[in-house]
């Protein structure tokens, strides 16, 4: 018998935590960090204590008890074996995409545990940890193994390194732990996202992850629904984000409209924010500096991305990595991480400092977000205009954010072009419409349907009747 079972993500946008287990052998669909449940305990200055290993996160049930799943090396004294109350035999995890909320919590596991997931994907993986200090990306891809100190309830890393066991999908037909699949890349926000249709005793289960229709690669979900809908489904596993909602604004558009606002900004230094890892748009605003004669200036981590996509998919990436359209942002800085110097002194004649911008800013497109404003104070620049083409705040923290954005902007007399509050034309969803959901489901025609990523699984059942299964954390669904 083949049960389904969510840990996390039900009824919420991320966090996702899937568990299929058929014939006790089980596989982890994605292991994401919950935001929204993080953020009803912890903010920026409150975190969960890094020396303590899983005792906060497990304590405020942010990750599930499953015993033998994690790092013994992130075992305190005082957290007791016996709070694991689950017992299942996990023999690996299938990693839909590199978005936090559905990898964020890869670095707790074992490092045995084999990580399924496209070759973009690991790239992403090995990138972010690199050149990201954020907690949610610790150790996703190498361990920094860690050890108790003398009170025997802190820790502190050991200094030893241990690569992940990766295992990389590319095949439409390929194995994930003990079960026979099929691997499917599909179009979203972020480079290498991918679907799994699983084969069980009780039929095939299809899994989504994140996806969409409306990207530059749309065809690739086109050809995942088709491959799917062959299969007959027993199961269904579908996104909702976008359930109630059929704006569409395709990749296309948020470049021409990008692109009107650049050309009748001449004359304007301009600054494009655009969300973290998101090279499609990257590549957008680069296209943009190429056709206004402009020069696209990108973050030392921003070309070290490119470069290692580049390692996975040469095609994605040589256009760009050839030209000479683009320079490197060289902030000051008392210090700097060994990647970071080790890519300014091979691209060193490319780096380009706040006074060169400063002499002619209407020549440059900066590729900046929210966490780089600070450096307007050395360029000193004012009367540009910042293009906002990234998603809308979803939690309060952000919603401060922003304010904290409009602050900056007014002080250095920056319009502000694609503020969510008034204008979306600037930025491009990773997530399907319902109408084109609709449309999805219609096609692949599952036996049974589980929304997960979505705060309105109730609209899944007004569309679909008793065909949906709707799961909340912890819930389980058994196929027969």
């Amino acid at each position: 018998m083949t049960s389904i079972e969510i840990f996390d993500g039900a009824n919420v946008i991320g966090g996702s935590k899937i568990l299929l287990n058929s014939s006790n052998e089980s596989i982890l669909l994605d292991f994401g960090m919950n935001f929204k449940t993080f953020s009803n305990y912890f903010e920026e200055y409150l975190r969960p204590r890094s020396s303590r290993g899983l005792k906060d996160l497990i304590k405020m049930k942010l990750l599930p008890p499953i015993s033998g799943l994690y790092r013994n090396d992130l075992f305190p004294e005082d957290l007791a074996r016996d709070d694991f109350l689950l017992n299942k035999n996990i023999s690996g995890v299938f990693l839909s995409h590199a978005h936090v909320d559905h990898s964020g919590c890869i670095g707790y596991l074992r490092g045995d545990i084999p990580i399924y997931a496209s070759a973009l994907t690991i790239k992403i993986l090995e990138v972010m940890q690199t050149t990201t200090k954020s907690d949610f990306v610790r150790d996703c891809y190498f361990i920094k193994e860690k050890a108790l100190c003398d009170d025997g309830l802190s820790m502190k890393v050991k200094g030893e390194k241990k690569l992940r066991p990766f295992i990389t999908l590319k095949d439409e037909d390929c194995k994930v732990g003990p079960y026979n699949c099929k691997f499917f890349s599909v179009d979203h926000s972020i480079y290498g996202a991918s679907s799994l249709a699983i084969e069980t005793e009780n039929g095939w289960v299809v899994y989504s992850g994140d996806l969409r229709l409306h990207g530059t690669r749309g065809e690739l979900t086109k050809k995942f629904i088709e491959s799917a809908a062959k299969l007959h489904p027993k199961v269904l596993i579908i996104e909702g984000t976008r359930i109630t909602s059929d704006k569409k604004i395709t990749e296309d558009e948020v470049f021409e409209n990008s692109l009107s606002a650049v050309t009748a900004n001449r004359g304007k230094l301009i600054i494009a924010d655009f969300g973290p890892r998101n090279v499609e748009r990257l590549v957008s605003f680069y296209n943009i500096a190429v056709q206004t004669d402009r020069i696209l200036v990108i973050l030392p981590q921003d070309l070290y991305l490119l470069e290692h996509i580049a390692e996975a998919d040469n095609i994605l990436m040589s256009p760009m990595l050839t030209s000479n359209n683009f320079l490197i942002y060289y902030e000051p800085k008392g210090r700097r991480e060994q990647w970071e110097e080790d890519l300014i002194a091979k691209n060193n004649e490319r780096l380009i400092t706040p006074s060169k911008i400063r002499v002619n800013p209407a020549n440059y497109i900066l590729s900046f977000s929210f966490w780089d404003i600070n450096n307007l104070i050395d360029i000193d620049v004012t009367d540009g205009v910042y293009i906002y083409s990234s998603s809308e705040a979803y939690t309060e923290e952000q919603k401060i954010d922003f304010e904290r954005l409009r602050n900056w902007l007014k002080f250095f007399n920056f319009s502000f072009i694609g503020d969510p509050l008034y204008e979306s034309n600037f930025h491009a969803s990773g997530h399907i419409s319902r109408s084109e959901l609709i449309a999805l489901i219609e096609d692949i025609s599952p036996e049974i349907i589980i929304p997960v990523h979505t705060e309105h699984p109730e609209e899944f059942v007004n569309l679909f009747g008793d065909r949906v299964k709707v799961l909340y954390n912890g819930e389980s669904l058994n196929l027969y």
